[in-house]
């Protein structure tokens, strides 16, 4: 056939067929446009095997000339489709569904931002199975409803890690250790903040329990470099320095040179004080700390407080058991919890005073008037042991001054040394406390020696012997015997005074029967042995028995220690005991000397 156009009009209806045709006999160049319409076309009689590669093109479709009824399975491949070729707008609702999706064919490259919303995805359409082990989120992960999760979850690495399969939690590290793990690596911060914004009083903050009230669990703990620093069991101890409290507090240190508890008032004229009470509102209240200037009581200013705001006792232990006890009267009992006196030491002794060898002094006083005492006692290093002073007082130097200057007293002091014992006086005076006394001065003194007065310090003046007593002397003769011998004494007795050794004597006695004695009248039993000395008698009329006949006798005391009567004429005559009266009183008084 030459190259003649042949019409539409002029072929029959089927005459030509796709047997009649040679390859490459009609090309597109030969076709007029809408030369070819598709009722013309047989179903199927267009096949891929007839199209050349590129011979269709989107320009070359009527739109909705192509469906999904007229594309075999499999035959729209990635290949065929261009770059966007296929728009959103270009797709029927629910003509894409997961079985037309090929595994890792849709990326997130391939999904502009906010194409997939959740009003996309059915319930469950979007399950593990579905998804690869990692999800990556660059943007933000809104979730508004309920989410499970199988696996875990990481946030920024550390930022939040969620390890499913150990069910723990970490922030800020990537391998939580318990349940919930919190770390950070940073200065001057805090860790955590957990915050009740509330206002009101039941408003709580933070609730940590557990389900084990045993004293062995801890329920709460800070721990800081290798060891607990505090904890609350679940008993409710809680220790600091120790994992083991035994009590409701329970602080431990091993450091030294610090204080094991400090507590701080801040603020002038405050109280810093604990207060420790039974919950029985009859038991004693017991406080301890330092006193405030202007609060409560103004005495106690900057003072350390120690004792009960109660009504009762005050005792220090020792060993279980009251060592030292201040009773409701305020009285101070050491060795007893029930003292008698304002200060009452059982079983012990009391020592005070300083070490130092010059200044060392121990003053105890009365209370008077302010600042004036009386009565002072107390012990001096430097100048001697005890001393007791009235309106007197003695200073580590030695020196005395006066305790009271609101009238004017006399004034006494009274020292031990280590070889005598010294008492001075003083005239009444008005002076200063503080100042020297005036005029005090020793006039007794007690030593070895014996007894010395005013001052004097030489033994040969000291009186070291003093006696006073009765004695019975006994009227007889220096020969024979007794036999009826009577004799009676006066209702003035029979004295004696001993002053070192002087002997002062005096006697009243009379004879009433002179029984068998002879001789020279004698008296015997003086108090003590004469050393050989003769003193004379003071003697009053001789008992003659030619009374009422006056004969003028002399008396002297002899070396055997007797009473002799001699003739006041002749001193060497002896008074014989025939001339002795009876009847009638013997009297005399005298002296002598005694070893003794």
């Amino acid at each position: 056939m030459a190259n003649t156009k042949v019409y539409g009009e002029q072929i029959v209806d089927g005459s030509i067929t796709a047997a009649k045709l040679a390859d490459g006999t009609i090309v597109a160049a030969e076709l007029a446009n809408n030369a070819v319409e598709t009722a013309a076309i047989n179903a199927d009689a267009v096949t891929g095997a007839k199209i050349a590669d590129d011979a269709i093109d989107s320009e070359h479709y009527v739109d909705g000339s192509i469906d999904t009824a007229h594309i075999a399975n499999d035959q729209v491949t990635q290949a065929k489709i261009a770059d966007d070729a296929v728009g959103a707008d270009q797709l029927a609702a629910s003509a894409v569904v997961t079985a037309s999706i090929v595994d890792d064919n849709v990326t997130t490259a391939k999904i502009a931002d906010g194409n997939i919303s959740t009003a996309l995805l059915a319930d469950n359409a979007v399950t593990s199975a579905k998804l690869a082990n990692n999800i990556d989120i660059a943007g933000t992960f809104d979730v508004t409803g309920a989410t499970t999760l199988d696996a875990g979850l990481t946030v920024d690495t550390t930022t939040l890690v969620v390890d499913a399969s150990n069910n723990r939690v970490g922030i800020g590290t990537a391998s939580p250790s318990y349940p919930l793990s919190v770390e950070l690596d940073a200065s001057a911060t805090w860790l955590s903040r957990f915050y009740n914004t509330g206002t009101t009083e039941s408003d709580n903050g933070l609730l940590v329990r557990t389900g084990s009230e045993h004293d062995g669990t801890i329920t709460l703990g800070a721990y800081s470099g290798s060891s607990y620093k505090f904890v609350v069991l679940g008993d409710g101890n809680v220790g600091i320095g120790t994992t083991s409290p035994s009590a409701p507090l329970h602080v431990t240190r091993t450091a030294s040179g610090y204080p094991i508890l400090k507590l701080t008032q801040n603020g002038a004229d405050q109280y810093n004080t604990i207060y420790l009470q039974n919950s029985d509102s009859t038991a004693a209240t017991v406080v301890m700390g330092t006193g405030g200037g202007s609060v409560g009581n103004a005495s106690w200013a900057n003072g350390a407080v120690f004792g009960t705001t109660s009504d009762a006792k005050v005792v220090l232990l020792q060993n279980d058991s009251a060592a030292v006890t201040i009773d409701t009267d305020q009285k101070v009992g050491i060795g007893t919890d029930d003292p008698l006196v304002q200060l009452d030491v059982r079983n012990g002794s009391i020592m005070a005073g300083s070490a130092s060898e010059t200044t060392g002094s121990l003053t105890l006083q009365n209370y008077y008037s302010g600042d004036h005492h009386l009565a002072t006692m107390g012990t001096n290093h430097s100048s001697g042991g005890w001393y007791f002073g009235y309106g007197v007082k003695q200073q580590g130097s030695g020196t005395t001054q006066s305790t009271f200057s609101n009238f004017s007293g006399k004034r006494s002091f009274a020292q031990l040394f280590g070889d005598r014992m010294q008492f001075s006086f003083a005239a009444a005076q008005n002076t200063a406390i503080g100042t020297g006394v005036s005029g005090l001065s020793e006039k007794v003194r007690i030593s070895e020696y014996g007894v010395a007065f005013n001052g004097d310090t030489a033994e040969a003046n000291s009186l070291n012997d003093y006696e006073e007593g009765t004695w019975t002397p006994s009227i007889r003769g220096t020969t024979g015997s007794a036999g009826t011998h009577a004799e009676s004494t006066s209702g003035s007795g029979n004295n004696y005074t001993k002053i070192g050794n002087r002997v002062y004597f005096q006697m009243s006695r009379y004879v009433t029967n002179k029984g068998s004695f002879t001789g020279k009248t004698k008296v015997t039993g003086l108090p003590f042995t004469n050393n050989g000395s003769t003193a004379t008698i003071a003697l009053s009329l001789f008992p003659d028995a030619d009374y009422p006949d006056t004969r003028m006798v002399v008396a002297q005391v002899t070396g055997n220690s007797e009473i002799q009567f001699y003739d006041g004429a002749r001193a060497d005559i002896q008074h014989d005991w025939s001339d002795l009266g009876t009847g009638y009183y013997l009297n005399c008084a005298g002296y002598y000397l005694t070893d003794s």
